[in-house]
């Protein structure tokens, strides 16, 4: 059986009210890192807000979605198959 992981990457932002949210300014490198070395053991979908990691994914054969806010990572339940 091959085990399958979903990784997300990425910056968050969480809106407060219709003119502020609240967010991070991370990259996702470490999401990408960990997506690419699980990559060894099992089938990867990677869900990052960086379109370089999205560019870099594709050529290491990880399947990828990218997302940006305000509609965030819930694209996955719009994308990613079962």
């Amino acid at each position: 059986m091959t085990r399958r992981f979903l990784v997300t990457a990425g910056n968050t932002r969480e809106m407060i009210d219709r003119v502020r949210d609240w967010g991070n300014i991370f990259t996702g490198t470490t999401g990408f890192r960990i997506a690419t070395a699980l990559q060894t053991i099992g089938h990867v979908d990677l869900l990052t807000s960086n379109p370089v990691h999205r560019l870099q994914a594709e050529k290491q054969g990880i399947r990828v979605e990218s997302f940006s806010f305000p509609s965030g990572p819930d694209v996955a339940d719009r994308n990613i198959d079962t």
